[in-house]
């Protein structure tokens, strides 16, 4: 974090990634999306986007650009679910489903694919 001191850093108004930067009084320009702060990475208007490591490395590997790179580590670890209506028929399936593709390994292989390595960056 103290990299980003002084830096010009961007990220989605709103965002968890903006809550965690106001609250370590890190100055940074909030935008409403994210292709907005891809935007002005691209253009030098800012240092850094400070955004769900996910997400950034989604674009970085889609986009294949090598002109930018996710560092460092994780600042926040959070959590995220799926939503269904009270009673649904999906729950069961969609829990052994997650159970069968985190034992055989198809959870690291569709990670990799849409993220690349989770230890790269």
């Amino acid at each position: 974090m103290q990299d980003l001191s002084g830096a010009k850093v961007a990220t989605v108004t709103g965002s968890s990634a903006a809550g965690y930067l106001t609250v370590h009084a890190i100055t940074f320009t909030g935008v409403p999306t994210i292709d907005a702060a891809y935007r002005q990475l691209d253009s030098g208007r800012v240092d850094a986007i400070v955004f769900d490591a996910p997400v950034l490395q989604h674009h970085i590997k889609l986009t294949r650009s090598t002109n930018e790179t996710v560092v460092g580590g994780i600042f926040a670890r959070e959590n995220y679910g799926i939503a269904l209506p009270t009673g649904s028929a999906l729950r069961k399936t969609i829990n052994e489903t997650l159970l069968d593709i985190t034992a055989d390994g198809t959870y690291d292989e569709i990670y990799s694919k849409y993220f690349g390595d989770a230890n790269s960056g």
